[in-house]
């Protein structure tokens, strides 16, 4: 299975896989903002989003990041934690 994430310019973004059947899903997400730092990192089978304020380090606390699921019966789960950006596979995520 594949998994592909695109971002859209009406603030949605798509989430879509390919096995024995495909789904695309679309959620609401911020722009862009002057003063902030974005990170992403795709680790089957999930996919990190992060956002800090400019100048955060990875390895400091300060970072928002959204964990993104796509199971293989197409539903799709999403969960928030605060934290470092280094600690993004050993967080809880709600």
């Amino acid at each position: 299975m594949s998994v592909s994430i695109s971002f859209r310019r009406d603030n949605r973004f798509s989430v879509g896989f390919k096995g024995d059947r495909g789904i695309s899903v679309g959620k609401k997400v911020p722009p862009r903002k002057a003063g902030k730092v974005y990170r992403h990192d795709w680790q089957e089978p999930y996919s990190y989003c992060g956002v800090a304020n400019d100048g955060t380090e990875e390895s400091s606390t300060g970072w928002k990041i959204t964990r993104i699921e796509v199971k293989a019966e197409g539903e799709v789960e999403t969960g928030v934690a605060n934290g470092k950006w280094t600690d993004r596979y050993i967080l809880d995520y709600e």
